[in-house]
């Protein structure tokens, strides 16, 4: 039985990884349920860069990454900038891991492989994963972890990127 499961994720896992939006391709939309209860739509952020981090408050990287976003988060005005968290794991650990290190930005609950829409809509298969959507709903970034998301978000946000279009 273990067998067949392992054997059926990784038949899965590719064709997930193929279907992930890359940079330059349409930012698939969604709508989502929020930790605290409210909707949120990808589209109706358009006109501002959008940081779609993937992530678990079991996930070593994620749990290291998580004062750079929140330092992002607080370097950016929301008018040109949101971060949209989607987690891995169950509300419970998601309220207290970010009632603990002060996001501020809406969380999307995934809490079992069965039922992560957002997560399979982009074609996540590690954690952290980053997806910049720039203003006009196309995919400009996508990696595992902050580290060189930093720098592509300053040049995203900077004066010339804006007309730019980035």
């Amino acid at each position: 039985m273990r067998a067949a499961l392992v054997l059926a994720l990784a038949l899965v896992a590719p064709a997930l990884a193929q279907n992930a939006p890359a940079v330059g391709d349409a930012a698939p939309d969604f709508t989502a349920r929020t930790l605290d209860g409210g909707t949120i739509r990808l589209a109706d952020l358009r006109g501002r860069h959008v940081l779609l981090e993937f992530w678990a408050t079991w996930c070593a990287p994620c749990v290291a990454s998580a004062p750079r976003l929140a330092a992002l988060y607080d370097e950016h005005p929301r008018d040109r900038f949101e971060i949209v968290g989607v987690a891995l794991d169950s509300p419970p650990a998601v309220r207290a891991f970010v009632a603990e290190h002060g996001h501020g930005w809406p969380q999307v609950v995934e809490p079992n492989r069965a039922g992560r829409p957002v997560t399979d809509l982009y074609g996540v298969r590690g954690y952290p994963t980053s997806v910049l959507v720039g203003p006009g709903g196309t995919v400009v970034y996508r990696g595992e972890g902050v580290g060189s998301l930093e720098a592509v978000l300053v040049e995203a946000l900077s004066d010339r990127a804006d007309t730019e279009g980035l």
